[in-house]
């Protein structure tokens, strides 16, 4: 399994940090801010006191990076399709103030990996946070599979800063502003 640890600041609460993206206003924002996502909404939310648990579903597009399309057949490539759909379900506890989230998909299972992350988030101050993620991949294909773990976690670390970007942008948004957060 291969990881990558991420620690953000944002100029929330704790609180606010821990549930603004549960949110099926936060859903519309981010398919209109990534062009890899298709498609993204909650098919499940459930509060019981503090705990949180929800099923999301995502539409994304497939794209395979340059290093791996390198050591992968052609005749492999040619088979696979342009999106696929993600099922995360996700265990949020407000008192204790993380998360848990684990991804599935056809698509994860076909390149035999799994792929889960979770955060934890602490108050600063009265307006301000931090959070500190985990993303863990874990590749069982023969030979690549090492290889494979460390070009998604490698994808992730590149990308983080731009997910970070949308996470504090939709936080100044009206939309986000506007609407009421669980």
């Amino acid at each position: 399994m291969t990881s990558a640890t991420f620690v953000e600041r944002y100029n929330v609460s704790a609180d606010i940090m821990l549930t603004s993206l549960i949110n099926p206003k936060f859903c519309k924002y981010l398919i209109n801010e990534q062009d890899e996502i298709l498609d993204f909404y909650y098919e499940n939310i459930d509060i019981s006191n503090n705990i949180i648990k929800t099923k999301t579903i995502s539409k994304l597009k497939l794209k395979i990076p340059e290093t791996l399309r390198e050591i992968t057949p052609n005749a492999f490539l040619n088979i696979l399709p342009k999106s696929y759909n993600v099922e995360t379900y996700a265990f949020f506890d407000k008192k204790q103030k993380y998360a848990k989230f684990l991804a599935k998909s056809k698509f994860f299972k076909l390149v035999k990996g799994k792929f889960k992350y979770d955060f934890v988030v602490r108050p600063i101050n009265q307006n301000m946070c931090e959070r500190t993620v985990t993303f863990n991949y874990k590749c069982n294909i023969p030979f690549i599979g090492k290889k494979i773990e460390n070009i998604i976690i490698d994808r992730i670390k590149k990308t983080n800063s731009r997910r970070i970007e949308i996470i504090k942008k939709w936080h100044n948004s009206e939309e986000f502003k506007n609407s009421s957060n669980i």
